[in-house]
């Protein structure tokens, strides 16, 4: 009996390791639109790094861990989006930090426990 209970946590453990990389990914499929349409999107992430994605409107997969969103246009002043600060924490973040501490910082290295908002749009001002 107490063979079967230590084979019963273990899987559980192994099942459960990583849930929301596993569950969630480290992207998110998020829709981008500006008024006026056509600014280019940029993606900053937490070093500064930026990558231009694209233009609006636009719906892409972007990295869960990214910190800003930046919106230009020529004749427009550029706009920042900060996804980080309308993030919400997934609750399968909880689930590996209540069991097992392991699979809780693998999550946090991916940033899979991060919800993005699915759908962003700003005004850019004229300059």
């Amino acid at each position: 009996m107490k063979k079967i209970f230590v084979l019963a946590v273990v899987s559980m453990a192994l099942f459960l390791t990583s849930c929301a990389t596993l569950v969630n990914g480290t992207k998110q499929t998020v829709s981008f639109n500006s008024e006026p349409s056509g600014a280019t999107v940029i993606l900053v992430n937490k070093k500064g790094i930026e990558t231009t994605i694209g233009t609006t409107p636009m719906m892409t997969a972007i990295p869960r861990k990214t910190k800003d969103v930046k919106f230009s246009s020529e004749g427009f002043y550029t706009e920042t989006y900060h996804a980080r600060e309308n993030a919400n924490i997934h609750w399968l973040y909880w689930v590996d930090a209540l069991g097992f501490f392991v699979p809780a910082i693998i999550d946090i290295s991916t940033g899979s426990y991060i919800k993005l908002e699915e759908n962003v749009k700003v005004e850019l001002k004229k300059k």
